[in-house]
């Protein structure tokens, strides 16, 4: 048994001075070990989206809508001027920018000819990403019209804004024409009339929100894939080293 301890002591120094050896036996088993647990937990978990927000509409309704999207748990969002969120869009600092434009406010309630006024700049290589963008921001959309569905006075604006849209509507033949204005001017009675207190107890479109429930991590499994690539690389090295050694036992 000493002797075979005093020749692996020999094997080590003389390991250990042979850098080159050294790497392929310790060194590139910790590189792989750490470049696959990387690559592999790179690909497990969701982050946060890293957006910037310019709000050049500047009214209360567009900064309801920003103070949604920060309340948000899947954004990041930071206040920039809109240059400065292309500059990081594009050199990849951040995934996207969010310009709400002008008119915004106004617009809230339907999305116009031209959609609603919002931009939003993204590299279109990150397909999920602007997917979940997407998604992210109808539903702060609709978080944002809640406050306007549930007060009368706003409604009563957009009822108004309505009747002139029929009125100015070339496409509507004058029967739907009267159907769509009796029943606006009806609406915009029953705004009128109606108690607010009353009016905003109500949900609008029912009750959205879901039931969660926790479901507990087994423990079992591996917390994270350095859990396995670590293993495995020291197993990669303890071989490296016994494969050496037995070399040099045989050329003894």
């Amino acid at each position: 048994m000493k002797g075979i301890l005093t020749l692996a002591i020999k094997d080590l120094r003389l390991l250990w001075r042979d850098r080159f050896g050294l790497f392929w036996v310790l060194g590139f088993p910790l590189i792989m070990a750490l470049l696959f647990g990387s690559l592999y937990s790179g690909s497990g978990g969701a982050k946060n989206i890293a957006v910037a927000v310019i709000d050049e509409d500047a009214t209360e309704k567009s900064k309801t809508y920003l103070g949604n999207l920060q309340k948000s748990d899947a954004l990041e969002v930071s206040l920039l001027d809109l240059p400065t969120a292309r500059d990081k869009v594009r050199q990849g600092e951040l995934t996207a920018y969010i310009r709400i434009e002008k008119g915004f406010g106004e617009q809230l309630w339907g999305s116009g000819e031209n959609g609603l006024p919002l931009e939003v700049g993204v590299d279109p290589s990150k397909t999920a990403s602007r997917a979940f963008l997407q998604g992210i921001l109808m539903q702060t959309w609709f978080e944002s019209m809640k406050d306007v569905f549930l007060n009368p006075k706003e409604m009563q604006k957009i009822v108004k804004n309505e009747l002139k849209e029929i009125d100015n509507s070339k496409d509507m033949s004058d029967e739907q024409r009267g159907i769509f204005k009796t029943f606006m001017i009806s609406l915009d009675k029953f705004m009128e009339d109606v108690d607010p207190d009353t009016y905003s107890q109500g949900e609008p479109l029912g009750n959205m929100q879901i039931k969660t429930v926790s479901v507990v991590r087994d423990k079992a499994h591996p917390h994270s894939p350095f859990d396995i690539t670590f293993p495995s690389g020291i197993l990669w090295g303890l071989i490296g080293c016994a494969t050496a050694f037995g070399i040099s036992i045989v050329v003894e």
